[in-house]
């Protein structure tokens, strides 16, 4: 219920802010020439507020030419983590997208993005054309993009939840150096630098293991890796991204990457040609 509550007052925040700052900007380009604003607003309504159609970049190959010509903002690779996001920055890049640094692009968002602010987020988003893994794949980040950057497209990556558990289980077994969850409490991750900064997986496991109790945000390290738990969170975020997009299916593909032999239902999604669909690449398989 808290967690609902939570939701509804963090779309309608997130709103808000966005239609701030969208007039922020419509103001500053009408008060050059009022009436070229105008024009042009009708005409090439994103362009004018300050988001770029996507310009595809040559990598190991010629540029795709798109067959949309209406064109979208930006892609925002929203699926969790070990749901073959690192395989859908591979696609974004395949496919001439510029995609940031993954470094980069958590050590400067993240923290303060899943803490509900977001002026970095505007600010690095505005400079590259596709994004995946955190921040994005966690918490209400895919609203605050969706508000701040419209005509974007969102890709909900999914996986068996079975064997999503177990891949994202196994992985941080082998990354933190655990064999079994029961040696896992607060002090295990505090003060350590296991990943870009000292208590940076620290500050992510507390998300993971907050609960509501009486209006309060309660920390229970027994939930650490708890699989029914996890799963819980898991499903709830998927159903809660497919609920917010029920309306706009062309603003939302759900896919199951590990399940695909091609690209062929991202280029669909995207409006790119049938003639640049590729074999699916697979990234850090676990």
């Amino acid at each position: 219920m808290a967690q609902a509550a939570f939701g509804k007052w963090a779309c309608c925040a997130l709103w808000e802010y966005g239609r701030n700052r969208m007039e922020e900007k419509a103001n500053h380009v009408a008060g050059k020439n009022p009436k070229t604003f105008l024009e042009n607003l009708i005409k090439f309504p994103l362009n004018k507020l300050g988001y770029d159609i996507v310009r595809f970049r040559s990598e190991n190959f010629d540029p795709i030419k798109r067959q949309n010509t209406d064109g979208f903002s930006k892609v925002f690779g929203i699926g969790f983590n070990k749901t073959a996001t690192t395989t859908l920055g591979l696609i974004f890049k395949m496919y001439g997208l510029n995609v940031p640094d993954q470094a980069e692009q958590e050590g400067l968002l993240t923290q303060n993005v899943l803490n509900g602010e977001y002026k970095d987020l505007e600010g690095f988003v505005e400079k590259y054309d596709a994004f995946q893994d955190l921040p994005f794949s966690q918490g209400y980040a895919f609203i605050a993009c969706d508000v701040l950057f419209p005509g974007s497209k969102f890709i909900l990556t999914i996986r068996d939840e079975e064997a999503w558990f177990n891949s994202l289980y196994n992985f941080h077994k082998k990354s933190y150096g655990f064999a079994d969850r029961s040696e896992i409490d607060a002090e295990f991750f505090r003060h350590k630098n296991f990943y870009l900064s000292k208590n940076y997986v620290f500050e992510n496991k507390k998300r993971f293991i907050t609960t509501v109790i009486d209006q309060e945000c309660v920390e229970d390290w027994g939930l650490i890796y708890d699989k029914q738990h996890y799963q819980e969170m898991y499903r709830r975020r998927n159903e809660e991204i497919i609920t917010y997009f029920k309306n706009r299916p062309d603003d939302l593909l759900v896919i199951d990457l590990t399940k695909e032999s091609t690209t062929e239902k991202v280029v669909e999604f995207l409006g790119l040609g049938a003639e640049t669909i590729m074999d699916m690449p697979h990234e850090n398989k676990t």
